[in-house]
């Protein structure tokens, strides 16, 4: 049985993000700030205080930013491994294993998380997967979250569970029969949905390769997995939130629109203090006088001037906030500068190359 020293874990952080957009014209989604680091360093960080080690990092649009920013961390020991053409999760995944084998291991037999970039698991979370493994010997675990809402459907790939594995097994694993991606509702098979964070043997490598081209365009990870349930090979589940969960919950954790940007780092907040009002300012920001802050962050070299009122809000970078300036759930992007006595809700705020200012709504 593997140490956890020996497993890798695999990100996936090639994609371009248009959900996101015009943000991640600019940023790729997995440097998007979380407090005052990007999501991609809690992952890597999670997985660390978990007890692993060893990381490849699937690259792909914006590669050169990703590895910039992670060259500040030679304690991290990160692979890259680019992808050229965005062909699916399936093609991804195939194309870090092949390069694990070839320059990690050298050996037929291993095992590997893979994770998207936009996801945020707890190192509990992380481990609860890592025990089933443990337990059953798992080809594959799959992290599940279970919820009585259909419109999860339309997002996450639904699962089938064997009969024998009832509800009062859910803490214990649930060996899966089925999974579907984005099922409509009447091919839901259970109230259980699966979140793109994955544990592996090698043995997936196998159906990876014979995966054909979904309607959507795409070559589907969750074909692969269908194919190794259905040639035998045992794949458990475990639900990691341990409570039932509804769409807009999805945002907390799990980074797809704007709007999520904004409620993962409220829900970040609130982790460091239990009190919703705590924020995080960075080196060089510049307080004006009679100002509020309610739940925001800050980047390094903003200014905010007198008698602003800021709830809910992150500036990036080099900031610079009028007087009288309200802002309430927006995004203002780096280098951007707002008049005196503006009012914002909902808003991703930037400036063109004209410096014009741009409202882009999120909610």
């Amino acid at each position: 049985m593997e140490e956890k020293n020996e497993i890798i874990v695999v990100i996936l952080a090639g994609g371009m993000a248009t959900r996101l957009s015009p943000l991640s014209e600019r940023i790729p989604k997995p440097l998007m700030p979380i407090g005052s680091k990007p999501i991609i360093h809690h992952i890597i960080y999670n997985f660390k205080e978990a007890g692993f080690s060893k990381f490849i990092i699937l690259v792909g649009y914006k590669a050169e930013m990703i590895e910039d920013y992670f060259s500040n961390f030679p304690d991290i020991n990160i692979s890259y491994v680019t992808q050229l053409e965005q062909k699916g999760m399936a093609d991804a995944v195939l194309i870090c294993s092949n390069f694990i084998k070839k320059n990690l291991t050298g050996e037929k037999k291993f095992r590997f998380f893979v994770t998207a970039s936009d996801l945020l698991l707890t190192p509990s979370q992380i481990n609860d997967m890592f025990n089933i493994y443990l337990r059953y010997e798992s080809d594959i675990v799959l992290s599940l979250m279970k919820s009585l809402d259909v419109q999860m459907a339309e997002g996450f790939a639904n699962i089938g569970i064997e009969k024998d594995f009832d509800m009062a097994m859910e803490a214990r694993g649930l060996k899966i029969k089925k999974i579907l991606e984005k099922p409509n509702e009447k091919n839901i098979m259970s109230y259980f949905y699966s979140t793109p964070i994955y544990f592996f043997s090698n043995k997936i490598v196998e159906y990876l390769g014979k995966v054909s081209e979904s309607e959507r365009g795409e070559l589907e990870l969750q074909d692969a997995i269908q194919m190794a349930i259905d040639n035998g090979n045992l794949v458990m589940g475990i639900d990691i939130f341990k409570k039932e969960l509804k769409v807009e919950d999805i945002g907390k954790f799990h980074l797809t629109f704007l709007t999520d940007l904004i409620t993962m780092n409220r829900e970040y907040l609130r982790s460091l203090n239990s009190n919703s009002t705590h924020s995080i300012l960075l080196d060089n920001v510049i307080i004006g006088e009679d100002v509020e802050i309610d739940t925001c962050i800050i980047n390094e070299n903003c200014v905010v001037g007198d008698f602003t009122k800021l709830h809910n809000a992150i500036l990036f970078r080099n900031v610079n906030l009028g007087v009288n300036v309200s802002l309430n759930n927006c995004i203002v992007v780096e280098n951007t500068q707002i008049p005196d006595k503006y009012s914002g809700q909902n808003l991703l705020i930037m400036q063109n190359s004209d410096g014009e200012l741009m409202e882009i709504e999120i909610s």
